[in-house]
């Protein structure tokens, strides 16, 4: 039997952070983003429509998830 092949081998817990890391950062951006334009939408205009309200809270809730879900793989990846 030959040795281990390098692409079986196992990654390093910082280099799997690092990757989720900057999947976070990008995230948590794209959710202060979306905050910020449906606080500006809401009290920019004088008769917020509530379906493009619901249509910027969507990806803003998705984004705010994917945050918390890669920071926390982050920091259980550097714990183990």
């Amino acid at each position: 039997m030959g040795s281990e092949p390098d692409w079986s081998k196992q990654i390093q817990s910082s280099t799997v952070c690092n990757w989720f890391f900057w999947f976070s950062v990008a995230n948590a951006i794209l959710a202060v983003v979306g905050v910020l334009g449906m606080l500006g939408y809401a009290f920019g205009v004088k008769n917020p429509n509530l379906v493009i309200l619901s249509t910027i809270a969507f990806p803003t809730t998705i984004a705010t998830i994917q945050f918390w879900f890669f920071y926390l793989m982050c920091s259980r990846g550097l714990d183990v």
